[in-house]
């Protein structure tokens, strides 16, 4: 799977979509604290 469809994944299942760049940063523990606390309630 890439990244891509990796965010689009999460939009179906929690119908918030998020971005390849969000998805790489995540993979790479780079997420600002914003989008860690966006993702904290998916984890």
């Amino acid at each position: 799977f890439t990244q891509a469809d990796v965010g689009l994944a999460l939009g179906v299942l929690y119908g918030k979509m998020f971005s390849q760049t969000t998805i790489c940063r995540f993979e790479a523990l780079q997420l600002s604290f914003k989008n860690m606390c966006k993702l904290k309630p998916l984890l």
